[in-house]
Order: C-alpha cells, then structure tokens, then sequence
C-alpha cells in the first residue's frame, strides 16, 4: 500500500473529527438584530462617541447598563465588538468598577474559550474592545434547533467547561451563565462572555470588599442560578457555576428551561422554587433517555453544591468521556483496522506542524489536549510523543519547561528584579530554552503573580 503523505493524512485525521452535521450548521450565521430600529448611523456616531481608530458599523445589542456595538479598526482593518457603558452609568463608582473588573478579569484569562478582550479605551463613556464573534449566542441557538442531539450538546457543554476550568484555576467565578452569554465564533467554537459580575473568591468567601459593594446584592440571573447565590449563609464558588452548566446542558437536550422565572424580586421565592422542583426522575424524562448523561446533569445539579462534582476539571472529565463515547458511536469515520501506532503518529505530525517555530503557545496547549482525547491518547503517552518529536528538533523537553517556569514564578516572587533576571537567563540558557519561549513564559507568569496580588487578601 502506498504510504500516505504527511497532508493526505492530517486531512483525513481532520475529517475523522468533523460531527455528523456539523458543516451545515456553520452555514448558519446568527446576528443579534438592532432592537432599537429608530437609532440611525449619525446618532450611534453622536451618541456613542465614536472614535478617530474606530469606525461604528452597528449596534449588535443593548442591555440596561451599555450597548454593545460592531466596530471597525481603521488601521488593521479588524472588526471587533465595542462594549460601552450609558453615559449616566460611566458616573457610577460601583457600576464603572463592574464594567472595568469585567475587562481586567477576561483579559488575563488566555482560552480558546472564553472571548479575548484587545482593549479598554479611556473615554467618556469609557469602552471595552473585544473579539466579534458573528454567529450568534447559545439563547438563538436553543430557540431556532432545540433539542439539540447528544453529540452537539455535549460538545458545547465540554467546550464550556474548559473555559471555566481556566476561569477557575484562577479562583474566579463567573456568577451569570446563561445561554445568551455563551457566543460562537464561525468556526461554532464557543466562548464565555460578560464577567461583569464575576468574583474573585479568597480563602473560601466572596471577593466583593475588593469592589465596595452592597452585600444584599444578588448577582446572577434567577433562571440560571444555582441555590446558594439566593442564600447568604451560603458560600458561592466555582460550583454555583457547574450548577449553571447542569441548567444549560438540560435546556439544549430538552428545549426548555428547567426553572423559569417571571420578574423575582424575591430571592426566597427563587430559593425554594429550585428546591421544590428539582431534576425530574430518569423515567419521566423521555428525551434524555440516556443514564450517563442523566448522571452527568444529576450531578451538576445537585441541590447541595458539596454533592456536585468536587472540581471543574472532574465534571469535564465526566462530559469529556461521555461526548467522545457518542462521537464514535455516530460516526463510522475510524475503522477499526487503524492501530494504536498510527493514532500516535497522526498526533507526532500534528505536533510537528504546532513546532514549526519551537513554541507552543497556551491556545495550541489547549487544542493539543483536545487532539489528544480525540484519539483516546492518555496524557502521559502525549507527553512521551511529544518529547520524542522534540528531542529529535533539538527543543527543550516538557518537564525543562516545567522547571523553568516553575523556577522563575518562586524568583519573581521573592527576589529583586535585577537578581532574578540573571537567574532566569542563566536557566534559560542551561535548558536551552530560546529567548522567544522564554519572554512568553515569563509574561504569562508575571500576568498570574499581578492577578494573584489582586485576589489575596490583604
């Protein structure tokens, strides 16, 4: 048989991951109409301030504190989304810290999914640049295709998860998910959005002091909440946000809403409702009809947040497993006469092409992982795969690395700048660590020493 060329066989490796259906959904593009058609070009340009880089398209949406408006950089040519506060809310100390905590949160945290913020502009209103992600948001999704199948639910419910494992990692937690904060870009990636309300919790207790903020207040939105953010005896952790991804997996499997909400102003009403109508049985149920993935949301929604799984990463783990048993299941795109050593190999070819540079970045780490799954490669053999194909490139090996970055985080922490520059170059040089891998690995781990200094208490 003729030996396949490294492209044949990352076409055909690409093909194999490619869902039933999915090609036709991408045809799909979603766009969050003008909901205020009167407001004409010149008035979004008089009233929201436009700026000389920035050319004002549209406005995409708007919410009770800002809008949300398409842009275009006239020097790059990018499209971006500009999020921008009302006027008379841009006065507001409490609300300006909320619109500028949501920028400095997203914009330190670095995943594929979780929407990358480019800038905050210091205007009157002040403006938070982001990526623009044209199709649309899970709430239009779930209204147009609901129920989704399987496959596609927990497809977005693992991407959802990954996003929140980073957001977690580094003790924030989000508060408001809900569909309408979860967009897609045109690849139907989906990324997490408005940590508007987000907190940063310290030693087991909310991080809000930070912001001054009124401690009767309820953050959240009472159809996506979990139990304990309507009870102040209650801790909100990254649990109450597991909650919220048990209430959205149900929603894209069943179409509707498992607690649904008129207007509250009742905390204890929203409390009690969520106690007394909990996960309907497994039997009356007919459209999960499948025990696993009711296990799964039975234990995202389990009432008391110590019975819900005990990280994030152990709940993705479980939707992990479950989506890649139904992604072979439907598909007939892995025969079965493939072996272990081509997998393997498949996998080497795409780390090579990732290595092209001798770096890989956070967003490439992360697809790797994901690779990895894909083809059922534990992440101890992807370590050994990849540190053959970097000990042939003549790279630095993972656990090289791992010293580095580990060495360099306790200098920064505890020595003078110009002693612990000379440290860290020196490793560097001994590991042959290049000058390009060294500054991104230091960036990252000054971004995570600035952010822990902002969490710890004082």
């Amino acid at each position: 048989m003729k030996k396949q060329t490294l492209g044949e066989r990352l076409l055909e490796w690409l093909s194999l991951n490619s869902e039933e259906g999915h090609s036709q959904e991408l045809d799909k593009t979603l766009i969050i109409e003008d909901k205020d058609p009167e407001l004409s070009q010149e008035s979004v340009d008089l009233l929201y301030n436009n700026q000389k880089r920035y050319e004002v398209v549209r406005l995409l949406g708007r919410g009770a504190f800002g809008v949300v408006l398409l842009a275009r950089d006239r020097i790059i040519g990018r499209m971006v989304a500009m999020k921008q506060l009302h006027q008379e809310y841009a006065e507001d100390g409490k609300t300006l810290d909320h619109f500028l905590m949501e920028a400095r949160i997203a914009g330190q945290l670095e995943d594929a999914n979780i929407v990358k913020v480019y800038d905050v502009i210091n205007s009157k209103p002040p403006q938070i640049l982001m990526e623009y992600l044209p199709s649309g948001n899970l709430a239009d999704r779930i209204r147009l295709n609901a129920p989704f199948g399987k496959t596609e639910a927990l497809r977005i419910c693992r991407e959802i998860l990954s996003g929140l494992e980073v957001a977690h990692k580094r003790n924030v937690v989000h508060r408001d998910l809900k569909p309408e904060n979860i967009i897609f870009d045109s690849n139907a990636v989906p990324k997490i959005s408005d940590f508007g309300v987000a907190s940063l919790p310290v030693h087991g207790r909310n991080y809000e002091e930070s912001l001054d903020l009124d401690k009767k207040n309820v953050f959240g939105t009472p159809n996506y909440m979990a139990p304990e953010q309507v009870d102040d005896k209650m801790v909100v952790d990254f649990r109450a946000d597991l909650y919220s991804v048990g209430l959205i997996l149900f929603e894209m499997l069943t179409g509707r809403r498992l607690h649904n909400f008129e207007r509250v102003d009742d905390t204890s009403k929203i409390y009690n409702e969520i106690k007394l109508n909990p996960l309907p049985s497994f039997h009356s149920l007919k459209d999960i009809n499948n025990q696993p993935i009711y296990d799964v949301l039975k234990a995202l929604l389990a009432f008391n947040p110590d019975d819900r799984p005990k990280s994030t990463g152990a709940a993705l783990t479980l939707v992990e497993e479950l989506y890649l048993n139904f992604l072979n299941r439907k598909t007939l795109s892995i025969p079965k006469v493939i072996k272990k050593s081509d997998y393997n190999e498949m996998y080497q070819d795409i780390l090579r092409i990732f290595l092209v540079d001798g770096i890989i970045n956070p967003f490439e780490r992360k697809e790797l992982e994901k690779r990895a799954a894909r083809l059922a490669i534990k992440p101890s053999e992807a370590k050994e795969l990849e540190d053959e194909v970097r000990q042939k490139r003549g790279l630095p090996s993972i656990e090289d690395l791992q010293e580095f970055a580990s060495e360099a985080e306790s200098k920064l922490a505890t020595t003078k700048s110009e002693e612990s520059t000379l440290f860290i170059s020196e490793l560097g040089d001994k590991l042959n660590i290049s000058e390009t891998e060294q500054n991104q690995i230091l960036s990252r781990i000054k971004v995570k020493l600035e952010l822990d200094k902002k969490v710890s208490p004082e």
